[in-house]
């Protein structure tokens, strides 16, 4: 099974907003059942840095300390197949936090493909992230597309 980071802004997000796109993508690569009795099934699994968070699994908070957050997130940035980043639809104003431009340059440094959801007018679009990208594209299904295509499927 193939793994793709979902990378995106969260800080400061209301967590529909946060969340919402990260369920698309993760229903759009869900796994398919086998065409032939036989065959194991295909499919995506999406690594969200957002799960678990707002769940009862972390009442006690330890899931949303930021050493742990940190370490979660980078353990997944280094097992994935796949990056994508989605800086479609924030809001305007919104100030995105580092975290997001340091996961692409771990990405980046480990050879990993990334696939970069922005437009070129976007307060964003910076050279540095973007040719980091070997995809960019304007839509989230076009980041779709290329993460499938990438993966073969």
């Amino acid at each position: 099974m193939s793994l793709v980071y979902l990378a995106g802004p969260i800080k400061g997000l209301d967590y529909e907003t946060a969340m919402g796109w990260r369920q698309e993508v993760a229903q759009s690569l869900s796994l398919k059942p086998a065409p032939f009795k036989g065959l194991r099934a295909t499919g995506i699994h999406c690594l969200n840095p957002m799960r678990d968070k707002g769940t009862a699994i972390d009442e006690s908070g330890l899931l949303t300390k930021a050493r742990h957050i940190y370490s979660r997130d980078l353990n997944d940035v280094r097992r994935c197949d796949v990056f994508l980043a989605n800086f479609l639809n924030v809001p305007a104003g919104h100030v995105i936090g580092g975290g997001t431009f340091w996961e692409i340059g771990v990405a980046h440094e480990r050879g990993t493909p990334i696939v970069m959801c922005i437009t070129e007018d976007s307060p964003y679009y910076h050279p540095l992230p973007v040719f980091s990208a070997g995809f960019v594209v304007e839509t989230l299904e076009d980041g779709i597309t290329a993460v499938k295509s990438l993966l073969g499927v």
